[in-house]
C-alpha cells in the first residue's frame, strides 16, 4: 500500500478544488469536465469558487508529490443549493479521487479526516449526492451514510456526526 499523505486545505487550493470538482461528476463511464465547462456551470463552480470561506472544511491526499484526491465540504444555500442540498445548516460533502489510485485506501482517509474536522467545528450533520450506480455508494454506507431522498438515478445521503450517547436509556 502507497504512503497517502493527508493535508489540510487552504483557499489557495482553489484552482484544485476545480479540478477535483470534474472529477467528482462521475457517471459509469470515467468523463472529466473541461475547466471551461465547470466555470461555466454556477451549480458545479459553486462546489470550489471561493473555497476557504468560513465554514469550508477539506484535505487532499497526496502519495509522493501527486495530489491523488480530494476531500471537501461546504454549505451551500441560496437560489441554487448544491445537487445534495439538505438544508442550509448541513454541509455537503464533495470527493474525488484520481482513477488510478481509488479502492487503495485514499478516499477512505479523507473522508476520516473530513468528518472528524466537520465534527469538530460542531456540524449536526453532513450530506452528499451520489449516483445510484456508483461504487463509492459502498463506501459511504460504511461510513454510516443513509439514503434520505432519491432523485432521477442520484441518491442524496447523510450522515449524522453528533456522538451518540450510550449511557442514556
Amino acid at each position: 500500500m502507497a504512503n497517502i499523505q493527508v493535508r489540510a486545505l487552504t483557499d489557495a487550493d482553489a484552482g484544485l478544488l476545480e479540478q477535483f470538482t470534474s472529477l467528482a461528476v462521475w457517471t459509469p463511464q470515467i468523463i472529466t469536465l473541461p475547466s471551461a465547462e465547470l466555470r461555466a456551470d454556477p451549480r458545479l463552480a459553486q462546489y470550489w469558487q471561493g473555497f476557504g470561506r468560513p465554514g469550508d472544511a477539506g484535505f487532499a491526499a497526496l502519495i509522493g508529490r501527486e495530489t491523488v484526491g480530494a476531500a471537501w465540504a461546504r454549505l451551500m444555500s441560496g437560489s441554487a443549493p448544491g445537487y445534495g442540498h439538505v438544508d442550509d445548516q448541513t454541509p455537503e460533502l464533495s470527493i474525488a479521487v484520481v482513477p488510478k489510485w481509488r479502492g487503495k485506501g485514499v478516499g477512505t482517509q479523507l473522508i476520516d479526516a473530513l468528518l472528524d474536522a466537520l465534527t469538530e467545528a460542531g456540524y449536526q450533520s453532513v450530506s452528499l449526492s451520489v449516483q445510484q450506480a456508483n461504487p463509492a455508494v459502498g463506501l459511504y454506507k460504511r461510513f454510516g451514510f443513509t439514503v434520505v431522498r432519491v432523485h432521477d438515478a442520484e441518491y442524496i445521503m447523510v450522515r449524522s456526526l453528533c456522538p451518540i450517547d450510550d449511557s442514556v436509556a
